[in-house]
């Protein structure tokens, strides 16, 4: 048997099946470039099949949305891969399984925040915050969105749930909403690593279930440095800006 010839073989077939598992998100990235970055297709795309609320004020522009992006990297790699109907089915009900959880922790956080900016709970509060703190508050912002991530283990609960109270504080102190708004999603999503809910879905999927307390033990320090070096260079940008 020529040796020179299975390894050309095996080569070749590493690479197509690199090609296979690249090709997805090449699409996916690829699809976000040009939609976001070419105005002309970006103007097509937000009006084409766009639902618009007004009365609700509800907006989703789908063929811009980066789901929609995800959606048809989705499609491809079943094409590329072939799969088979109850292979599919079987991606399907494993996706809304891992989805489940996080989708209903950030509906349920974007109801609180929007029945507290309704009532005039953010107002009030972002108020008194205000005048106890003052500018101090900027010490205190990454910790509220690192608090949110914690407790959520999403990026997307935290922010539904402190963005606009953080973007109120930032009125209120006459400071850069953007600044606030940056503490808040960084900080959040450094948090989450330490999160009781992801360290449990990664102890359930690496099959170290049972361990979840020594993981949070070990990534926490972590996470509360990270924390501590962004509380350093929102100080920074706070004071240069």
């Amino acid at each position: 048997m020529d040796l020179t010839a299975v390894s050309k073989s095996t080569l070749l077939t590493n690479k197509r099946d690199f090609l296979k598992a690249i090709i997805p998100y090449l699409i996916l990235t690829t699809y976000i470039f040009i939609s976001h970055f070419y105005s002309s297709l970006k103007l097509i795309l937000t009006n084409v099949m766009a639902v618009r609320l007004p009365k609700y004020n509800f907006h989703l522009e789908l063929l811009y949305s980066p789901g929609f992006a995800l959606f048809l990297a989705s499609i491809v790699t079943i094409g590329i891969y072939r799969l088979k109907m109850f292979q599919i089915k079987s991606c399907i009900i494993r996706t809304i399984q891992q989805v489940y959880p996080a989708s209903m922790a950030t509906i349920g956080f974007v109801a609180m925040s929007s029945v507290m900016q309704q009532s005039g709970m953010t107002d009030f509060i972002a108020t008194n915050v205000a005048a106890l703190l003052g500018s101090w508050f900027i010490i205190a912002s990454p910790i509220i969105g690192a608090i949110g991530g914690f407790m959520s283990g999403s990026n997307s609960a935290s922010n539904a749930m402190f963005s606009h109270f953080q973007s109120t504080m930032a009125n209120k102190l006459h400071s850069s909403e953007l600044l606030y708004a940056t503490s808040q999603n960084v900080s959040a999503s450094n948090m989450t690593m330490a999160s009781p809910s992801r360290v449990a879905l990664v102890a359930s999927i690496t099959k170290n279930s049972g361990n979840e307390g020594q993981l949070v033990r070990g990534i926490l320090p972590i996470s509360l440095t990270a924390m501590l070096i962004i509380i350093i260079f929102i100080l920074c940008l706070n004071f240069f800006t």
